[in-house]
C-alpha cells in the first residue's frame, strides 16, 4: 500500500491541483473525427472539460494531443476556453496510458490531479465538486472515483503519492490494472450525475447522450 499524500490542517494535501485532459485518440469508431471537437450545447467537448476543470480551481490545465494534434489546435485558436497548455503524445498509438504519463510529466508532481478523458465529456462541476471534496476528507484515499448506480466513470482525481506508480506503468497497460494494488486506497464517489459513465465512443452514442432526456436538462451547469 502506498503512503498517504501529506496533508494541511484542513485535511487537504495541498492547493497544487492541476488538470490534464486526454485528447490524443485517433477516434476510429468516430469514422475519424476528432471528438474533442464534437459539439455539446454550443462548445465543444474539449471546451467545456476545459471550463470545467479551470472553474473547479484545477490550474493548469493541460491537454495531450496525438493524432488529431492540427485539426485541435486550429480548434483552440477561436475558442473562448483554451488550456493553458497543450503537449503532443508522439506515440499515442501505443495506448492511452502512454498518454496519462505525458500529461502528467507536464505538471507539478505534487500537484492532486484531475485526469479527464475528451471522450466523456458529460460529467458535471458538481461531480468535480464532489471528488474533491472527498478527497479533503479522506487522508488515506489515492484514486478517487465517481460512480453512478454503482458504475466507475470520469474523470478521476489522483493524488501525488500515486503518480509516480502511473508513471512506471507500461504505455499499453489499462490504467485500471493499477486499481487492485491499492485497494481501499481507492475511493468511490457516489454522484447523482448519469455523465459520468457516459462514453462518446460512437456517433450512435453521441447522438443518443447529447439528446436524452435522462441526461438531466440543458445546460448542465450542475447547480
Amino acid at each position: 500500500m502506498l503512503e498517504a499524500p501529506n496533508q494541511n490542517r484542513e485535511g487537504g494535501n495541498s492547493e497544487r491541483r492541476a488538470a490534464v485532459v486526454l485528447a490524443a485518440g485517433a477516434s476510429i469508431r468516430f469514422g475519424g473525427y476528432p471528438k474533442a471537437l464534437l459539439s455539446i450545447w454550443g462548445e465543444t467537448a474539449l471546451e467545456r472539460v476545459t471550463r470545467i476543470c479551470r472553474d473547479s480551481g484545477f490550474s493548469p490545465v493541460v491537454v495531450v494531443v496525438g493524432r488529431h494534434a492540427r485539426e485541435i489546435r486550429d480548434s483552440l485558436r477561436s475558442s473562448n476556453s483554451p488550456p493553458d497548455e497543450m503537449v503532443e503524445n508522439t506515440e499515442w498509438e501505443a495506448g492511452r496510458t502512454g498518454s496519462v504519463q505525458v500529461g502528467l510529466a507536464a505538471v507539478d508532481p505534487r500537484a492532486t490531479v484531475l485526469l479527464w478523458p475528451v471522450d466523456c465529456p458529460l460529467g458535471r462541476p458538481a461531480s468535480v465538486r464532489a471528488l474533491s471534496d472527498r478527497a479533503r476528507a479522506e487522508a488515506l484515499g489515492l484514486w478517487f472515483l465517481p460512480t453512478y448506480e454503482g458504475r466507475g466513470g470520469h474523470p478521476v482525481l489522483l493524488q501525488p503519492a500515486v503518480l509516480p506508480r502511473v508513471l512506471g506503468m507500461r504505455k499499453s497497460a489499462p490504467l485500471r490494472s493499477l486499481l487492485p494494488e491499492l485497494g481501499p486506497q481507492v475511493v468511490r464517489v457516489p454522484v447523482p450525475d448519469p455523465g459520468v459513465t457516459v462514453n462518446l465512443n460512437t456517433p450512435a452514442q453521441y447522438e443518443e447522450a447529447v439528446r436524452a432526456r435522462n441526461l438531466g436538462e440543458e445546460p448542465w451547469t450542475g447547480r
